[in-house]
């Protein structure tokens, strides 16, 4: 580790160092607050943020925007922008970009618009419910925030945790894991749970060799209504966070009105403003035929999928799922089985638009259920991808669809023969 850097002091100044190290090294976010850290001296950035928070005086407040669109499901004529603004800790803000991960929305369904502004993708059935999914976000960065705990993301991380779904009375879980890999799961039923030795709940925690404590905090989900509970096998994590949690600082004061607006209005923050680069509006479902494809799905905060314009014939329909079924039972790797599962779903999906008036059950049968092609040999599974490519471009007109239907027999017989020339070898 180079020893040119200057060893902060502050929590802000762990943040500007990291994100001078992430660009320097092109690491993520993460990892560079853990490099700064034991820069400073710290163990992690936890033990960072834990040493220094009772250093951060005098504390320098931030503003983060919020904002939900909404429309009211009893009144179709009231909807709205709910662009609240909290001040929260600088501290804060250095979270958001590692509650991040690719291919989810952070916080309850938000995306990071910008850097001082948190816009919901699905729209609130009421104003209520905007300004609750508001809240509930302000109060869950807060907690991850203090705690160093993010949500479990991962396959792998989410297989580990996965036995606690036999935990006795356990309501509204959701499951945590810090920056060493150490899990904690947060349990919050509506009545209380007892831990004691005896119970039913205190013999499996026992079995399983976990503890649990029952903070005094109001947890995440209803606070103040439901009882939250900390499961963890790591005794150091449980005390650290119960101990976290019982210090956490209230919700702040939010600001409703000042920014609020029309559901056909945009907010552009201070940041992006700054920052010169276009707003960023949510996905929009789209509509009319382009370039041989037809929308379909999609709503405010969720893009349309695409299908041919053209229909394919119930009984190609039902020769591919055949095909399909048949390849999705052969000799693929995991990877290719789920892009085939996906793709078969999809397809199933174009049925149902191009043929609205057949009858459920005809429907349903052509890709679900029923025989399936059986392919003994590598020959036999090729003769199948290619018999479906013919279905494919008889079936359909040019199209981007098309294409990406396309792309996936290419994967299937690529992976095949890549398994077949294993064999040999």
């Amino acid at each position: 580790m180079s020893q040119s850097y200057t060893p902060p002091s502050t929590l802000s100044g762990i943040s500007r160092l990291a994100k001078k190290l992430r660009n320097e090294r092109g690491i993520a976010h993460k990892e560079a607050l853990e490099v700064v850290a034991r820069i400073a001296g710290f163990e992690n950035h936890a033990h960072a943020k834990r040493q220094l928070a009772d250093r951060v005086s005098p504390l320098k407040l931030v503003p983060l925007y919020l904002t939900v669109y909404w429309h009211d499901q009893n009144d179709r004529k009231a909807s709205g922008r709910c662009t609240a603004v909290v001040c929260l800790p600088e501290e804060n803000f250095a979270t958001l970009p590692i509650l991040k991960a690719r291919g989810y929305w952070m916080l309850g369904g938000f995306q990071l618009e910008s850097t001082d502004h948190l816009q919901a993708m699905m729209d609130g059935h009421s104003y209520r419910h905007a300004q609750k999914r508001i809240t509930d976000a302000v109060r869950t960065l807060q907690f991850c925030t203090a705690t160093g705990l993010t949500p479990i993301r991962k396959i792998a991380d989410k297989r580990r945790v996965q036995f606690l779904q036999d935990l006795p009375g356990q309501d509204h879980r959701s499951d945590w894991i810090d920056s060493s890999g150490s899990w904690l799961t947060l349990d919050e039923p509506y009545h209380p749970r007892s831990n004691e030795k005896g119970t039913e709940r205190g013999d499996w925690l026992a079995k399983h060799g976990l503890g649990m404590t029952t903070p005094a905090w109001a947890g995440l989900y209803v606070p103040g209504e439901s009882i939250p509970n900390l499961v963890s096998n790591s005794p150091e994590l449980l005390q650290r966070t119960t101990e976290t949690v019982e210090r956490l600082a209230p919700l702040p004061q939010i600001d409703w009105d000042t920014h609020s607006g029309g559901y056909w209005s945009d907010f552009h923050s201070p940041q992006r403003i700054a920052s010169g680069k276009p707003y960023r509006p949510r996905p929009q479902p789209s509509y009319g035929e382009r370039a041989g494809a037809l929308p379909y799905g999609g709503r405010p905060g969720v893009a349309s999928e695409w299908r041919p314009a053209t229909a394919m014939s119930l009984q190609q329909h039902r020769n591919l799922g055949f095909i399909l079924r048949g390849l999705s039972w052969s000799n693929l790797s995991s990877r290719v089985v789920d892009q085939l599962i996906r793709t078969i779903s999809t397809l199933d999906d174009w049925a149902n638009y191009e043929h609205p008036d057949e009858a459920s059950n005809q429907i349903d049968g052509l890709y679900y259920g029923g025989d399936r092609a059986k392919y003994a040999t590598l020959g036999d599974l090729l003769k199948g991808v290619h018999d479906a490519r013919v279905l494919i471009l008889s079936g359909y007109l040019e199209c981007r669809p098309r294409r990406d239907f396309m792309k996936v027999l290419d994967l299937v017989a690529r992976d095949a023969s890549k398994i077949a020339q294993k064999r040999v070898a």
